[in-house]
């Protein structure tokens, strides 16, 4: 009997630090502005990779924006991936007019080129939508790729097929305003953010896709730092008291490495590592006690 009751307390216990790593996974994923990826926003001149952004790390979250008034037109960025990295890329349209309107042949696509030499075409083959909470933006995934990365230098060409707006995400490792090259009024701040992000969102293409959007566009979609804020300062209470609760338990001792790009998100991985340490020595120490 008593082995039972232990069993079925280890299960429990197991559950609880489970079920607390996906809440923190959740929790993180609300608190991700603009899709965890670092914004940068093409110029109409940038129309080949070595006259766009270059991103010196491709595994960090980047956010490629751009702007197609008609078709036949370009825009073009690269980046270098390591041994060990995985390449990620998917292309985007914002979910509203013309753009949701269109049928697939007359959407952007793009030639992704690997450093030896192979092209692969992304195009739209899905339409998922993406809901971005703290923006208030909406997007249309068209097609998503991961796979291990050669090592080298890749390059990406945008096409257009008509008007269109369009966002190429490249990596998933969630860091923010990273040093790149041949970026052009680049954000530095989640504040900054905010107008370069209407502009382009509210910004139709096409013949008057050069207008500037009025004040009330604008003021239509803000990036809610406030709340992001305030769900930061939440998570490092929680994260202070859950500290002090545990410390007496054997919590492996984090890493010294400290990446300045990642220090808004450190309040979650303390509570993630706390709950599931806690929850799993616990449930060892029960069973080994009955």
């Amino acid at each position: 009997m008593a082995d039972t009751l232990s069993s079925r307390l280890a299960r429990r216990l197991w559950r609880a630090g489970a079920l607390a790593i996906i809440t923190a996974g959740v929790t993180l994923a609300l608190a991700t502005p603009v899709a965890a990826h670092d914004p940068i926003f093409l110029t109409d001149e940038q129309m080949t990779p070595d006259t766009g952004p270059y991103l010196p790390d491709g595994a960090i979250s980047w956010a490629i924006y751009g702007t197609f008034p008609a078709a036949g037109e370009t825009r073009g960025f690269e980046f270098d991936l390591r041994d060990g990295d995985d390449l990620y890329a998917s292309l985007l349209i914002p979910n509203l007019e013309p753009e949701i309107s269109l049928p697939d042949t007359e959407l952007p696509y793009a030639e992704l080129t690997l450093p030896n030499g192979e092209i692969l075409i992304l195009e739209a083959e899905i339409r998922e939508v993406f809901d971005e909470q703290f923006s208030g933006t909406s997007y249309i995934t068209l097609v998503e790729l991961k796979e291990p990365a050669i090592a080298g230098r890749h390059t990406i060409v945008v096409h257009s097929r008509g008007p269109a707006r369009f966002v190429v995400p490249v990596g998933e490792r969630e860091e923010f305003f990273t040093p790149a090259e041949r970026t052009v009024d680049r954000p530095t701040s989640f504040m900054g953010i905010a107008d370069p992000l209407n502009a382009w969102y509210q910004t139709p293409p096409g013949a008057n896709g050069a207008e500037t959007p009025t004040e009330a566009s604008i003021d239509e979609v803000e990036i809610d730092v406030e709340g992001m804020e305030t769900e930061l300062e939440a998570l490092a209470e929680e994260a202070a008291t859950t500290t002090a609760v545990q410390q007496a338990a054997p919590v492996p001792a984090a890493s010294d490495d400290d990446d300045s790009g990642l220090t808004w998100v450190l309040p979650v991985a303390i509570v993630v590592a706390v709950a599931s340490a806690g929850g799993i020595w616990l449930a060892r120490r029960r069973t080994t006690a009955a």
